[in-house]
C-alpha cells in the first residue's frame, strides 16, 4: 500500500473484472481497506525473518478483561500480546528484548514500543514464551492498523514477524460536525477546548 500511495496519484479497484470504485489513491485505498475482511496471522504475513532459535507463532490484540478483540476505542487500555516457542539454546534464563509496532495501513510506521527501551528484560524458562506490553491508550484516528513483532538477543534479531496482525479504532462519539479522518493526521491525541466570548455591547 505505501509504495501504491507514494507512485500513483489516482486508483481503480476491480471486482471480477469490473471497476468497482476509481478516485483519488487515497480515497480508494481507504475504500479498499474499509471492504477488505483481512486474513492477516503469523503464517499469513507480509514480511518473516530472523537467525532462529525462538519463533513466534501467533500475535493479538487484548483487552482488559483478557479478550482478543480487532476493535478498540482510542481512549481504552489494551494490550499487544505475542506468544513463541523457544529452542533449547535459548531457554532458562536467556535476557531478550520484544518489540512491537504499529503501521498505518499505507504501511507508515506510526508506533515502536521495545523492551530494552523501558530497561525490562524478557527472561525465558522453559520451551514456551508469552509477553505482552500494555498500550494505556491508542491515540489514533479511526480506522484499520497493522502490528508487527519481533524477539532478539543482544544485537540480533531471532524472528521477526511484519504486518502479522491487525486492529480497528473505531469512533466512541459520533458528535462531531467535521469527521476525524486520516487526513488531518494519523495521531487522535485527548484535548479540550476552552474559550471566553466578550459582549462589547454592553
Amino acid at each position: 500500500m505505501d509504495a501504491i500511495s507514494s507512485l500513483c496519484s489516482k486508483g481503480i479497484l476491480l471486482d471480477s473484472g469490473s471497476i468497482s470504485y476509481q478516485g483519488e489513491i487515497s480515497e480508494t485505498t481507504s475504500y479498499y481497506n474499509n471492504i477488505v475482511d483481512i486474513p492477516l496471522s503469523v503464517e499469513n504475513c507480509a514480511k518473516r525473518g530472523g537467525s532462529g532459535g525462538i519463533k513466534i507463532n501467533n500475535v493479538w490484540i487484548s483487552t482488559e478483561r483478557n479478550e482478543k478483540t480487532n476493535k478498540v476505542t482510542s481512549s481504552e487500555i489494551v494490550f499487544l500480546n505475542l506468544e513463541a516457542i523457544v529452542e533449547p539454546e535459548y531457554q532458562n534464563n536467556q535476557k531478550l528484548t520484544v518489540g512491537f509496532g504499529i503501521d498505518s495501513f499505507e504501511g507508515q510506521r506510526l508506533f515502536t514500543c521495545v523492551s530494552s527501551w523501558e530497561n525490562k528484560e524478557i527472561i525465558t524458562k522453559g520451551e514456551k514464551l508469552e509477553v505482552s506490553c500494555c498500550l494505556f491508550s491508542i491515540p489514533l484516528v479511526p480506522g484499520k492498523y497493522l502490528i508487527s513483532a519481533s524477539i532478539g538477543y543482544q544485537l540480533d534479531t531471532l524472528d521477526y514477524v511484519g504486518h502479522c496482525a491487525y486492529f480497528e479504532i473505531y469512533e466512541n462519539d459520533t458528535s462531531f460536525s467535521i469527521n476525524r479522518t486520516k487526513d488531518h493526521g494519523f495521531l487522535n491525541f485527548p484535548y479540550k477546548f476552552n474559550y471566553i466570548a466578550f459582549d462589547n455591547s454592553i
